[in-house]
């Protein structure tokens, strides 16, 4: 590894962090645009040779306050992630990517630099300095995950470079910030005590730069090593996953998602309306991104006892000291569940419960004191009738749902209210994309399929689609059905939803099709002006907010409204309530008070085939903010 040393910030080499004389210390920090670099490093040594200058007088303020802070508490050597890596070597940042937790835990002091929070001051109260605390970018990073984790030693500092207090002095508001708990963060608990969905969670509202980040942020919080190939994008964290299945007896890998919640089996008649989801990305074992795991902070692995003499034929290493509830079940629950990576998905031997048409692999995840197993659908692409294929997950009207309780019987498990037999089978999963379509060739938007015939109505511009969804954060398109032959004879509905409290809830829904009743005047087209029926109809396409006012057909929609060859330059708005879900409020103002489509002509197919675009209309600047319920 390589080191600055504190008194000019030159590179000298070490073989490894244990053979720095005396220790050293490493700094934790948000990026900023410019960051010096290896080589930038490099030219001030070769500059400072002739001049006879300190080469650390030279670097960027972040690199020379560190080195002069290391220096006056005793260090000669410290560490700094954009100068101590020579990131043109693919080798040297690979070997330095899979050893960065090792660095930060065998550091003697981590100097967690927070560029967002003021000094203490007469002009500054201390409640705001707390609240900066609170509110830093620091606490959103991916990487700065593991460097908060990392060293046993950790001393946050504001923009002045002054202390704050320690990662212990203040765990507890930490625990309150970011969800990792106060023992593990006092090194009182291991990581090897806490699920892998938790830790997950830990991650899952964080935000790295590049996609790969996501992945390669977590390989120390898992002690997993793998190679770091830029250019992947989410196959990373795919990869991740695989090898954490491969090295882990915790399952709670596949506990992410939303749980289906019910009181009576109406709840599963409602379901049956769309069920299948194939193709989503909630309807593979693995997760997407780490974002999936946002609502899987309370979930634990805990195997069952036998009630007998007999012991059970497998311990999970993972989460026995978070068992305080012992719980007994028939030894045909107790063995090792296997699974093993094929070309046609995870082969696995997992024990499930039948109900209602229903099958739901049991894990033995625990959210409280509620067991929780995984819904699994057959995959029409089944291969071999013998082990048959599932996907993950159901599809309900408010959204996918991959997790349904078990019950809390102590002795038992029960299914839609009713107790259940757990049995043994051989399966194969789903667990993602087939090559090809992975998540970043083929996103979420672009499973909106019915635009990739040539004779679609209507197609989606896929970048415009993607900024969107991107814009809002949590929402998120549905799609229930998907035909690539479609005409629009049929209407079509395409509901986009949000993730309220950890919960799916319903945002708006886009209708389309084709009307084939003679064309009426609208606002913006006089009666003499209606031309002939066009061969499948005129286009129209409608936006409806849920509520009791939503229309109950798909079908429904008024001739003159919505017919888009009657709209100025083609493109209509929907406000937005004050009260509506689908609302963004950040600064305690909304983002945007409506929704644009606009609809354009597609330039191979003009008259038959129009491309869709959504847009968030921005109320004006000095619009009040409206009250809004707490």
């Amino acid at each position: 590894m390589w080191l600055l040393s504190t008194d000019r910030a030159e590179l000298h080499h070490f073989t490894s962090p244990e053979s720095v004389p005396g220790g050293y210390a490493i700094l934790s920090h948000v990026w900023d645009g410019e960051e010096q670099s290896f080589q930038q490093t490099q030219e001030y040594k070769n500059q400072c040779q002739s001049t006879g200058q300190n080469p650390r007088d030279l670097s960027t303020e972040k690199v020379k306050e560190s080195c002069i802070l290391a220096e006056e508490h005793g260090y000669n050597w410290i560490w700094n992630d954009t100068c101590c890596i020579d990131k043109t070597s693919s080798a040297e940042l690979s070997e330095a990517i899979n050893s960065m937790f090792r660095y930060y835990s065998l550091a003697d002091v981590c100097y967690a630099y927070l560029k967002d929070v003021p000094p203490r001051s007469p002009l500054v109260e201390e409640e705001d300095v707390e609240t900066c605390f609170r509110l830093s970018q620091w606490h959103e990073r991916g990487w700065t995950l593991q460097e908060l984790i990392a060293p046993p030693y950790v001393l946050f500092l504001n923009q002045a470079w002054d202390i704050i207090g320690s990662k212990t002095d203040h765990a507890h508001t930490l625990e309150g910030i970011t969800k990792v708990p106060a023992a593990v963060l006092r090194h009182e608990r291991g990581l090897e005590d806490v699920s892998v969905a938790a830790r997950m969670s830990w991650v899952a509202n964080r935000k790295t730069t590049r996609l790969e980040d996501e992945a390669y942020c977590l390989l120390g919080i898992f002690s997993i090593n793998m190679p770091t190939l830029y250019g992947e994008g989410r196959r990373a964290f795919q990869r991740l996953q695989e090898e954490i299945m491969k090295n882990y007896p915790d399952t709670t890998l596949f506990a992410w998602g939303t749980p289906w919640v019910y009181s009576t089996e109406a709840s599963w008649i409602a379901g049956q309306m769309a069920r299948n989801h194939l193709h989503s990305d909630d309807s593979y074992l693995l997760a997407p991104a780490p974002s999936a795991f946002a609502s899987s902070g309370g979930i634990v692995h805990r195997m069952p006892t036998v009630t007998n003499t007999e012991k059970p034929k497998h311990r999970s290493s993972s989460n026995l000291s978070l068992v305080s509830l012992s719980r007994s079940y028939s030894q045909d629950h107790i063995g090792i569940p296997t699974f093993a990576i094929t070309p046609h998905g995870i082969r696995a031997r997992i024990p499930v419960v039948e109900r209602l048409g229903y099958i739901v692999g049991v894990f033995s995840w625990f959210k409280d004191q509620t067991q929780f197993g995984l819904l699994l659908v057959p995959s029409p692409d089944s291969f071999d009738p013998r082990v048959p294929r599932y996907n993950i997950g159901v599809m309900n009207t408010d959204g996918p749902h991959r997790l349904i309780s078990l019950g809390d019987n102590v002795n038992g498990f029960e299914l839609f209210g009713k107790g259940v037999t757990v049995q043994w089978k051989e399966v194969y999963l789903a667990h993602r994309a087939q090559p090809g379509m992975e998540p970043q060739v083929i996103t979420r938007s672009a499973r909106i399929l019915m635009g990739f015939s040539m004779y679609a109505p209507f197609r989606f511009s896929q970048a415009n689609l993607a900024e969107f969804i991107t814009q809002h954060g949590n929402l998120r398109v549905v799609c229930r059905s998907n035909p690539v032959g479609w005409t629009g004879a049929e209407p079509m509905e395409i509901p986009f939803v949000i993730r309220a409290g950890g919960r799916p809830q319903a945002a708006f829904r886009l209708r389309l099709g084709r009307c084939t009743k003679e064309s009426l005047p609208t606002p913006h087209s006089p009666e003499s002006q209606a031309a002939e029926i066009p061969p499948g109809g005129w286009h129209w396409a409608k936006i409806d907010l849920p509520g009791p006012g939503a229309p109950t057909e798909v079908g429904m929609h008024n001739c003159s409204a919505d017919h888009i060859h009657g709209w100025p330059k083609m493109t209509t708005t929907l406000g937005i309530p004050d009260d509506a879900d689908v609302l963004i409020y950040r600064g305690g103002r909304p983002v945007a008070d409506g929704i644009i489509l606009a609809i354009s002509p597609y330039a191979l197919k003009p008259q038959d085939t129009f491309v869709i675009n959504l847009f968030w209309r921005r109320p004006p600047k000095d619009m009040p903010a409206p009250p809004r319920d707490t």
